[in-house]
């Protein structure tokens, strides 16, 4: 998805991802009306990405709602052993711009959603490790939805179809 600043990227992937609720109009899936916003299961389906200014102060697997093994295994997957097994015993708030990001893409790997909505997750990611998620996420996610927004054109599917925004007036 592109779009200028300001045009709606965030606040329609918001929406989808059920965070924010609609004033009017109607969301179909499959032809029939949903209220994402309050249908809990049909939300936990879907995985919203975004860069949020003041994570939670709780520790990295509380986040994940993982234990160790599993943390690990995420680690051992992306070939991120030897940069990452230290942070799992810090908080959110400890860890750097770029750490923080990562470990929040660590959530594609701790449940299965339909639809995974990346806004700008790869913005404060190094290049390196980037590429290490794009292979991953081409190999196991062939069933899953992407939704991507990336300024600096950080796209997982980077031949994929895209849809670009006007800026409208959402109220």
């Amino acid at each position: 998805m592109q779009g200028n600043n300001g045009s709606g990227k965030t606040t329609l992937c918001s929406i989808i991802a059920g965070k924010n609720k609609i004033d009017n109009g109607e969301i179909l899936i499959n032809d029939s009306v949903v209220n994402l916003f309050d249908d809990y299961d049909l939300k936990s389906k879907i995985l919203y990405l975004g860069f949020d200014k003041h994570p939670v102060n709780i520790p990295v697997l509380d986040y994940l709602d993982i234990n160790e093994e599993s943390y690990f295994n995420i680690l051992k997957i992306l070939n991120l052993e030897k940069g990452f097994s230290n942070l799992l015993s810090k908080n959110l708030t400890s860890l750097s711009t770029g750490e923080l990001q990562v470990i929040k893409l660590f959530k594609i790997f701790t449940s299965k959603y339909d639809v995974i909505i990346f806004d700008e997750a790869f913005e404060n990611v190094y290049l390196e490790i980037f590429e290490k998620f794009k292979i991953v996420i081409k190999k196991y996610f062939v069933e899953t939805m992407f939704i991507e927004i990336s300024h600096s054109q950080r796209y997982v599917f980077e031949n994929s179809e895209v849809y670009n925004l006007q800026a409208i007036n959402l109220r």
